[in-house]
């Protein structure tokens, strides 16, 4: 069971009642039971096996359950970690998906004016719409979230799903900060602007004041 799974354990267990009742159980040599008790025993054996094997196989597949568990919550967690601590997150982060899942290339693309244009990408080029690549995740609408190198699992598309919350977060904070950048620029040119009118204004005040005044003298009879 640890070694095969249920089937050749099931198996075993049949095969050594029958090997039991051929070699051991009187008559010797033929598949014939001559004593009732000798029946009990073989069945009950049987049963016995046959349930060992179901027990063994079942905590055989919850541990390995287990294990697939801590393995995704471990990569969740550096996921997180990655997204949070960096303050350019995105590009690391397509690259731990990339070797995480053991894929060529990962890149994130979004629909815009009914074209698909790439925002982030790692690995060689790769594709520039969803439905040519070996994984698709639709993050929502407009967003997908693609890998070229191999199909995944169910097991591996689930914690791909989960991943692509985070890229998606990401991608938001990217675009915000290249946004809050752009704002910051705008503004630090619209009060370079402002300095430099009221310097202007500040110089011109002078000799326009000047100018008023002689204008003014030439106007006096």
């Amino acid at each position: 069971a640890l070694v095969g799974g249920l089937g050749p354990a099931l198996l075993a267990a049949v095969t050594s009642g029958l090997l039991l009742n051929f070699f051991l159980t009187p008559p010797l040599y033929t598949f014939t039971i001559s004593e009732r008790e000798n029946v009990i025993t073989l069945v009950a054996m049987v049963l016995v096996a046959v349930l060992v094997a179901l027990v063994v196989d079942r905590a055989a597949r919850r541990a390995q359950q287990a294990a697939q568990a801590r393995t995704e919550a471990t990569l969740l967690s550096s996921f997180s970690r990655t997204v949070l601590a960096r303050s350019e997150p995105l590009p690391r982060l397509m690259e731990r998906i990339r070797e995480a899942f053991g894929l060529t290339s990962v890149a994130i693309l979004q629909r815009r004016e009914g074209r698909w244009t790439v925002s982030a990408s790692t690995g060689p080029a790769g594709c520039s719409r969803p439905e040519d690549a070996d994984v698709d995740v639709a993050v929502d609408l407009d967003t997908h979230l693609v890998g070229e190198g191999r199909a995944l699992a169910a097991a591996d598309r689930r914690l791909l799903d989960a991943v692509a919350g985070q890229a998606l977060l990401a991608l938001r904070h990217q675009q915000i900060s290249t946004e809050a950048a752009e704002a910051k620029r705008r503004a630090d040119a619209t009060e370079l602007r402002s300095a430099l009118l009221s310097a202007v204004g500040h110089d011109l005040r002078t000799p326009l004041a000047s100018i008023k005044a002689a204008a003014g003298s030439l106007r006096d009879e």
